[in-house]
């Protein structure tokens, strides 16, 4: 195969399609992507707007309930020990598939009829939790997202203000950090205790605005130092003139703080640093990559091999292209969001666990075999909800797929939806976007976008 010359729908820009991408479609069965890589990640992420939280009213007991679904948005939205019980049940809202009107315009209408969670939380970890939202195992939290995990981890307790933090205790103001604990505003910390105002440090403690250090303590201002004690600006002290620096710098004051982090910022532009964060790769190329093979053109990805093109990745994963977010025990995954913990063969999905063989369905965990579904729970050969038999269920799928190349959706700005495209919010919701949480946070200019709630 040869490099294909493609402009996107989108941004117009002309993009490459490398050889292995072609063979990576050819193997999963789906057309080329009429989108640039880029574009493709902002659609995907309008998707994934978690971190805005409103009240509005639960549609099957008309309480007011916390949720990421803005009060205009146009849903059944329930409170999440209603939508997680038996009595619910998506697979009433099926509905036959009309061959005389676009796959897009139906599913659509699917997701506007089949109630939805409040919050997409493992509910029953939280304790004292109740304002985080993509979460689980969390205790006395607050404003805590993307993190905490499942399975065999451990939580959050006693956190607030967290983005992407896994097994955290006592801390503040985190962004993709591991197994922190009295901590205050760091970025991509791993392992530290009592680490503040740090970004990519690992088995650090007693340390202060510290950039790129591995297993030091007691230092601050200090920059690529590794396994050094007393060092203020990369310079050694004793611990009595280490001690008595530290009291000058009096940082419990702001006005301190804020001062130092200038000084900071003109001392860090002086030192050396590595071409990208990372270590334990083979043969991969992007930024914040830990224990990958065969990973390019992405990034925070931990654990995978065979990745392209993907996001906020946490292992073990394999042979995945384009994929935003979370990505647990997940394998042969495509333009996909927040899907993980033991997924297969999953493509244009939003929100799926334990699943396998699903495309273009959103919040269907422990399903198999689904086409164009929502909220549908331990089901099988599916089609907008509607059940069928097995050989039925093929046959008609591959027909849908024939219909969406031959009746695409058409938006607003003439872009074309055949089979093989991401949804996008925008028209999907059939309103402004302001109104969907994701593009919030992918428009945001700030590098880090603080969460809010809203009535």
């Amino acid at each position: 195969m040869t490099e294909k010359k493609v402009e996107c729908q989108n941004c117009k820009q002309t993009f490459a399609i490398e050889p292995d991408d072609l063979g990576f479609y050819e193997q999963i069965k789906v057309p080329a992507p009429t989108w640039c890589p880029p574009c493709r990640r902002l659609r995907r992420m309008g998707w994934t707007g978690y971190r805005i939280l409103y009240k509005r009213k639960c549609d099957y007991t008309g309480e007011d309930i916390i949720t990421f679904y803005h009060p205009a948005a146009p849903y059944k939205v329930y409170r999440q020990d209603i939508w997680w019980s038996d009595k619910v049940d998506a697979k009433t809202y099926g509905r036959e598939y009309d061959f005389n009107r676009s796959f897009f315009d139906q599913f659509d209408e699917l997701l506007k009829s089949v109630p939805l969670p409040s919050l997409h939380t493992e509910y029953t970890t939280l304790i004292e939790s109740d304002y985080c939202n993509a979460a689980g195992n969390l205790k006395n939290s607050y404003l805590v997202f993307q993190s905490g995990a499942g399975g065999a981890r451990l939580g959050h307790e006693n956190t607030a203000y967290m983005h992407f933090v896994e097994d955290s205790r006592d801390s503040a103001d985190l962004s993709f950090c591991s197994e922190c604990e009295l901590s205050y505003e760091c970025v991509q910390c791993i392992k530290c205790y009592r680490a503040l105002y740090s970004t990519s440090c690992e088995e650090c403690y007693d340390i202060y605005f510290c950039e790129d250090c591995t297993g030091c303590t007691n230092c601050i201002g200090c920059v690529g130092l590794r396994k050094k004690s007393y060092c203020i600006f990369n310079k050694e002290y004793s611990k009595e003139e280490y001690g008595k620096k530290l009291r000058e710098y009096n940082f419990t004051s702001r006005h301190n703080v804020e001062k130092f982090k200038e000084e900071f910022k003109k001392f860090a532009k002086t030192v050396p640093r590595k071409n990208f964060h990372g270590r334990h790769n083979n043969g991969s190329l992007g930024d914040y990559l830990t224990n990958t093979k065969n990973v390019r053109h992405s990034q925070l990805i931990y654990n995978g091999e065979n990745i392209k093109y993907s996001q906020l990745i946490d292992g073990p994963a394999a042979n995945i292209q384009d994929n935003t977010l979370f990505g647990v025990n997940s394998d042969w995954i495509y333009d996909s969001a927040w899907v993980g913990l033991e997924v297969n063969s999953l493509k244009f999905c939003f929100w799926n666990y334990h699943a396998h063989h699903l495309e273009y369905c959103f919040g269907c965990h422990g399903s198999e075999n689904l086409f164009g579904c929502v909220g549908v729970r331990k089901g099988s050969y599916c089609i907008l909800n509607k059940q069928y038999g097995k050989e039925e269920y093929f046959r008609i799928v591959e027909k849908i797929k024939a219909q969406m190349n031959e009746m695409p959706y058409i938006d607003s700005k003439g872009r074309s939806y055949k089979y093989g495209e991401f949804s996008l919010p925008s028209f999907l919701l059939g309103r402004s976007t302001s109104q969907w949480p994701g593009w919030a946070c992918c428009r945001s200019p700030k590098k880090r976008h603080f969460p809010t709630v809203s009535s």
